[in-house]
């Protein structure tokens, strides 16, 4: 009848609190003359962190409860729920766990649980999982011709695939965008080099070979092209920006992404030196081109591009070195791509 007693207690318990409250108790049986219960708290997780990308990466800092058997696993679509338990984790020391729901923006806590006990909820965390991360396929460089500039990819393009271009004249000269494709970010005033990325959603078909006119009247120009995977097919520009400068540090404006894992290239030409680099991390450096003078003038164009991840939605900027002996005229632009 004791033991009896003491199951009919822990079951309103349960019952009043749902299973779940700002704790959870647990009654056992002490043999003794007084016919004595003892409680137990079930103390929640104290710390969650959710980390995005293909995937949602979850820990948490372990219950101070070292009976308990492991962990619920919670998820919703909005802040406000309805949650539900997708996993459960074990033993107790566990505090790991990674998810991979279809893409979209999650929200995630833990309980600790022992038996039909649960914890109360660790801190609730926001997660944003991507189909996938944008990624360079393949690319190349040109230039070096009047008029226009060309460069051939290895192998023709994947449809669906993004391309991007782009093109860079010594001259304040116009550019004008490939047919078909779109302009991210222009331009060209003297005394700086004349730049411009341009676009397009790759499709069936397409050509390996991507040209750039210019009303330029020398051949001091340059074209860099990628391809990238896993990039939004439908208006996949997010934000972009530009700026201006003389001198060895190369460094843009603030481009605002919109959206988590945007693909952010930045590019920049200058009038002299040999090479654009030293990017800061975590660009890396996707192509350096240099075209020189076709006569006796010295001068010369460089151009460099390098590409990034981002994280969260928010501002960006790039920063990169020219290996000019002097300070040189520059212009380096940023555009932001939407992940698929």
């Amino acid at each position: 009848m004791r033991l009896c007693a003491v199951i009919i207690i822990a079951s309103a318990l349960a019952i009043l609190t749902g299973g779940r409250g700002t704790e959870a108790s647990f009654v056992d049986t002490v043999a003794s003359s007084a016919n004595t219960v003892t409680a137990t708290t079930l103390s929640a997780p104290p710390a969650l962190e959710g980390t995005g990308g293909s995937a949602a990466s979850l820990s948490w800092k372990p219950t101070a409860s070292t009976f308990a058997t492991g962990y619920r696993v919670y998820r919703a679509t909005n802040s406000g729920g309805p949650y539900a338990v997708i996993e459960k984790v074990t033993p107790q020391t566990t505090t790991t766990y990674v998810d991979w729901p279809a893409a979209g923006t999650y929200y995630y806590f833990v309980v600790a649980y022992f038996a039909n006990w649960e914890s109360a909820a660790s801190p609730t965390v926001k997660v944003t999982v991507v189909a996938a991360v944008p990624a360079l396929v393949q690319s190349a460089t040109g230039g070096g011709t009047v008029g226009k500039m060309s460069a051939t990819f290895p192998s023709a393009p994947t449809a669906n695939n993004l391309l991007v271009a782009i093109a860079a004249t010594y001259e304040n000269a116009a550019l004008t965008a490939p047919a078909g494709w779109s302009t991210a970010v222009t331009g060209s005033s003297y005394p700086f080099p004349s730049q411009s990325i341009y676009y397009k959603v790759a499709g069936a078909g397409e050509s390996s070979t991507v040209t750039v006119t210019t009303t330029a009247t020398s051949n001091v120009t340059t074209l860099q092209v990628f391809e990238y995977s896993n990039v939004a097919t439908t208006s996949p520009l997010d934000s972009t920006s530009s700026q201006l400068g003389v001198g060895t540090t190369i460094t843009s404006t603030n481009a605002t992404t919109n959206f988590e894992g945007d693909l952010i290239i930045a590019a920049a030409s200058s009038w002299s030196g040999s090479a654009i680099g030293s990017w800061i991390s975590p660009y890396v450096q996707q192509a350096n081109v240099t075209k020189g003078y076709p006569d006796s003038d010295s001068g010369q164009i460089v151009s460099g591009s390098a590409h990034r991840i981002s994280g969260a939605p928010g501002s960006y900027n790039a920063r990169a070195t020219s290996n000019a002996g002097t300070n040189p005229d520059w212009r380096i632009q940023i555009a932001t791509f939407k992940h698929k």
